[in-house]
């Protein structure tokens, strides 16, 4: 397990926060909020709380740190959510009430649109997809558990299982596996040991969204993050029959599975998205200058 340090975190962010800031030359009383996507479960209290098992982190209470640094209002949320809010109002998810929005990266994980809304759960927890139990006493998961899909599926684990299929040991960096993933794609149709592991990801990844049609009865799947564009583009036609042998006739002959139409940025847009999500459930008010709540003369919903 990779554990991150909260306080470095937030470091990090800031410095983004104000490159953004500076670079835009925005006035900071124009900005409406500032959205921030993680890893792990976000807890929606008073201020929001990041448990991220898998990076070493229990009850961070991220939004109360940033805002002691930013003073502007700040909108924490997962990450797979974020790809899936910007996936609905933009891309691929447009125009759905149904949806299910896969994030495939080194995380796994889904952002679950029900009847229009995003579907968060008693602790805003739901969606935790690359966390269910594909695999009793399977292989050991990053966040500690056997089995989990995410151990089968995510980035780290496809490059693991290639090196064992390859009898030997690699230590790859987080920062190495897009370039990994792509080398091992690229030598699928030479390499058995690529085509393996290729083979294996496709089909549990045809089990996981099998799972999802049948839970869920989504109008449509969308698989997106960086791994999953990468998969997409050479395996989705397989992804789909794969998950066609496992799932239900019905639901599953009215689900659609497509490939993301964002790009490497969708998370970030997500998170960009949440202050305005949040002007528009308020009812469009903004505070002006003194304070005094006024209606937004601009707001529309993103349908």
């Amino acid at each position: 397990m990779t554990v991150l340090d909260p306080e470095d975190a937030v470091s990090h962010i800031v410095e983004g926060i104000e490159s953004v800031i500076a670079e835009s030359g925005v006035d900071t009383r124009a900005i409406l909020g500032v959205g921030v996507a993680v890893p792990g479960l976000v807890e929606h209290r008073e201020d929001a709380v990041v448990h991220g098992q898998s990076v070493g982190w229990h009850a961070v209470p991220l939004e109360a740190m940033l805002r002691r640094q930013v003073d502007l209002p700040i909108l924490v949320d997962n990450g797979a959510k974020t790809l899936g809010q910007a996936e609905r109002w933009f891309g691929a998810a447009r125009g759905t009430d149904n949806a299910v929005i896969v994030l495939l990266g080194i995380g796994v994980g889904t952002c679950i649109i029900s009847n229009g809304e995003v579907y968060r759960g008693a602790t805003s927890s739901a969606g935790e997809w690359g966390h269910t139990t594909v695999m009793v006493g399977g292989r050991t998961c990053r966040c500690g558990a056997e089995g989990c899909l995410e151990a089968y599926v995510g980035a780290g684990a496809i490059a693991a299982r290639y090196d064992q299929l390859k009898r030997r040991r690699v230590a790859t960096s987080p920062g190495e596996l897009e370039e990994r993933i792509a080398a091992i794609i690229d030598a699928s149709g030479r390499d058995r040991a690529a085509a393996q592991v290729l083979d294996e990801t496709v089909t549990y990844l045809g089990a996981g969204i099998s799972d999802l049609v049948n839970l869920f009865n989504p109008e449509r799947v969308v698989v997106g993050g960086w791994l999953g564009r990468a998969l997409s583009d050479e395996l989705l036609p397989r992804i789909r029959e794969a998950a066609g042998r496992q799932a239900l006739h019905l639901p599953f002959s009215r689900v659609e599975i497509v490939k993301a139409d964002l790009g490497q940025d969708a998370v970030a847009l997500g998170g960009a998205t949440l202050p305005i999500a949040r002007l528009l459930t308020a009812g469009a008010m903004v505070a002006d200058h003194t304070g005094n709540r006024r209606r937004s003369r601009s707001a529309v919903s993103p349908g």
